[in-house]
């Protein structure tokens, strides 16, 4: 791979003029073109230099055409031609002198001198933008634009304005510095909109488009009940979890609802309330129900289950629909207990998610909570590779920017490794099981007034990670969440690698470091 250094940064500015003063105007339009080329024929090791115009919010020069006949003018007899051309007639050109290109660079380009500019630290300036832009990206990319495609297969209308727009939105907020977080607070709240604006398009299309196409699947399964059909908009088989907002008047429950696949087995499933922003339920008369409790209006049951083997862009349907005989309503577990304890699994459908303290099971890996410091040990049952220490906490401190991270002099680093955890489930069922490690932090509250050293009067800080596995799925979510109560300060949660054995991280390289360091990998 060919790469170019821009030891001048990745732009220059306009040329200045200024009419009422010849010296400094030859200053800063020859002057300057002499010094540049100076400087990055220094570097240089073929006959053609790079010199990018126009940058950040600046137009076009409708000058430069004519300053660059008048710099060549005055350069002529220093060996030195400006010309407007293009990057890729530029590596053309080197491409030529390959031969006088002696220089290889392995892995990163974070030492190319002073000037390279790689802010790593923007990945967390104003995460929740990052998030915002995930999730309608997302939205757009995975569900309405395939299933827009599908629709349009099948005959139906292609609604390609909106998705235009859809996407207009979206790439509206990524400009560098409003993607990255680095703008005024304005600028950020102004994203916000046309994120909202992107999802909720994204998020309609896709809708329309689902139900258009599961409008077409044969629903005599079900025989008679409410039809659910799973979409894979991925290109390959996928098992994962599957949740979907119900009529809380329907009162769903697994002890009076079974959910039956096309082949008419019956699956596991679990439910809880949920509230949602936007949509609302009554009791509607076409339900045919009868008189029950009362919901408020925003109040839904979330049913969740496993989909299993779902075809690349294609779907499965499941039926949920009432038993003809409700099941008892004794002490029932429709999950795995591990150790010692009293179990009636009763007549439910039982998944192969097992729990016990501290402790996630299903088929393919096993989770551990260290009852001390809460850190995860992870065992990958079809490997037996096992790992340790996963899912720790440092914090330090920050006198950086939003485009940099930077430490203070005095700093102070603290670890998760010497607090006490606790312990809790948020959630246990045949579908999703969730165990909450906290942590009851005290930290720094800011920084000292010279910004060099960490405050000395500390903050309670509590964090939270929620752990989730799921059956049948081969794959634990961690959900970290926390009130920010500190100031000026680094949370990094750390995984550590295994030596010899290959961990696979997305965008992850090999980087030299202190002994012992080499297989550390951290994350914000």
């Amino acid at each position: 791979m060919l790469g170019v250094f821009l030891p001048l940064e990745y732009y220059q500015s306009h040329y200045k003029v200024f009419p009422d003063d010849a010296a400094l105007t030859e200053d800063q339009t020859i002057g300057r073109a002499r010094r540049t080329s100076a400087y990055l024929r220094s570097y240089a090791v073929t006959d053609v230099l790079l010199e990018p115009m126009g940058g950040d919010h600046l137009p076009v020069d409708p000058r430069l055409p004519g300053l660059l006949r008048e710099l060549n003018g005055a350069l002529a007899d220093e060996g030195v031609t400006y010309r407007i051309s293009t990057l890729d007639a530029f590596v053309q050109e080197v491409q030529a002198q390959q031969d006088r290109v002696q220089v290889v660079w392995q892995g990163e380009g974070r030492a190319f001198g002073r000037k390279a500019h790689l802010l790593p630290g923007v990945l967390s300036a104003r995460l929740y933008l990052k998030q915002r832009n995930a999730r309608a990206q997302t939205a757009l990319e995975r569900y309405a634009e395939p299933l827009q495609a599908l629709h349009w297969l099948l005959g139906e209308q292609y609604e390609a304005d909106y998705l235009w727009t859809a996407w207009e939105r979206l790439i509206e907020n990524h400009p560098h510095d409003s993607i990255c977080g680095c703008s005024i607070d304005q600028v950020h709240r102004e994203m916000i909109t046309r994120f909202d604006e992107a999802q909720q398009m994204a998020d309609l299309l896709a809708e329309d488009a689902h139900g258009s196409i599961a409008t077409r699947v044969d629903p005599a399964f079900a025989e008679g009940g409410e039809v659910v059909t799973v979409f894979n908009p991925l290109n390959w088989p996928r098992t994962d979890e599957v949740r979907v907002l119900m009529n809380p008047h329907l009162n769903i429950t697994p002890l009076h609802w079974m959910l039956i696949d096309h082949l008419g087995q019956e699956c596991p499933f679990q439910i809880r309330t949920v509230g949602s922003d936007v949509e609302k339920t009554e009791a509607f008369s076409w339900l045919s129900l009868s008189p029950g409790r009362t919901h408020d209006a925003n109040e839904f049951i979330e049913v969740t289950f496993v989909a299993q083997d779902v075809p690349g862009l294609g779907y499965r349907s499941y039926a949920l629909r009432r038993r003809k005989q409700p099941l008892g309503s004794a002490l029932v577990r429709p999950y795995q207990v591990l150790g010692d304890v009293a179990l009636n699994k009763g007549a439910l459908a039982v998944s192969t998610l097992a729990v016990g303290p501290g402790t996630l099971e299903n088929e393919f890996l096993r989770v551990t909570v260290n009852p001390d410091n809460g850190s995860l040990d992870l065992l990958d049952k079809s490997t037996g590779h096992s790992y340790t220490g996963l899912n720790s906490f440092d914090n330090g401190g920050d006198n950086g920017d939003t485009y940099n991270y930077a430490w203070p002099l005095g700093d102070q680093v603290f670890h998760t490794g010497q607090v006490q955890a606790h312990l809790s489930w948020v959630e246990v069922g045949p579908a999703r099981a969730t165990l909450r490690v906290t942590w009851c932090w005290t930290l720094p509250e800011g920084l000292s007034e010279d910004r060099q050293s960490r405050s000395t009067r500390h903050v309670p800080f509590v964090l939270h990670s929620d752990v989730t596995l799921l059956p049948g799925v081969r794959r634990v979510d961690i959900r970290t969440h926390f009130d920010n109560t500190a100031r000026d300060h680094r949370l990094r949660a750390r995984f550590p690698g295994r030596t010899g054995h290959g961990i696979q991280r997305r965008n992850a390289v090999r980087r030299r470091g202190p002994p012992g360091n080499a297989a550390r990998r951290s994350a914000r």
